[in-house]
């Protein structure tokens, strides 16, 4: 299957799913990978509208690379830090672009933007908003609910602790550059 005929399968299996329930709900799909296939994803969801929640890659970089090193270990005894440090910024930064090209396509308004740090301030305020731009209803029993998730998971969470960036071949002033562009558009993006 080519890279670009990736929508298409994906369809099909989301109609399977669907199959032979009552009702039928419109999907949310999480998936950042998504970014590297956004015209496919128009051809085959010509009705799709997307959420980004935005940060500076570089920022997270480490912790992505890291995730995909713990997933590696379960196919190798010794996963390339390297490679998969490369890799991670080679997929983001194309990833970055073919989203800024997607949007200057005429896609802009088919985007929701959030801003990372805003989630976390008020993430009942920026889900508020979210669902009044899809014209879905927030529902007070939704609003309980997501509150109470919230504190749970907020009470439960623990620190992250990474590598340093050099475990991964990574020089992070070397990579920030990368994302610049993308930088710049997501403050545009996500000031109100």
């Amino acid at each position: 299957m080519l890279p670009g005929s990736v929508s298409i399968p994906e369809r099909r299996v989301l109609k399977l799913l669907q199959w032979g329930e009552p009702v039928r709900r419109p999907w949310r799909l999480k998936c950042p990978s998504h970014l590297l296939f956004l015209p496919q994803l128009d051809a085959a969801f010509p009705d799709a509208r997307f959420v980004m929640t935005h940060r500076d890659p570089t920022d997270v970089m480490v912790s992505v690379v890291d995730v995909f090193t713990e997933v590696s270990k379960l196919m190798s005894e010794a996963p390339d830090l390297h490679y998969l440090g490369q890799l991670n910024v080679e997929h983001w930064s194309v990833g970055m672009e073919r989203a800024l090209a997607f949007r200057d396509a005429g896609h802009d308004a088919r985007f929701y933007d959030i801003e990372f740090q805003a989630m976390q301030r008020d993430p009942l305020g920026e889900v508020r908003r979210l669902y009044a731009w899809l014209g879905e209803p927030v529902s007070e029993t939704f609003e309980q609910r997501m509150q109470c998730w919230w504190r749970e998971n907020a009470e439960a969470r623990v620190a992250s602790v990474h590598p340093e960036p050099a475990a991964f071949g990574l020089d992070l002033d070397r990579v920030r550059p990368l994302f610049a562009g993308y930088v710049e558009r997501m403050r545009q993006w996500t000031t109100r």
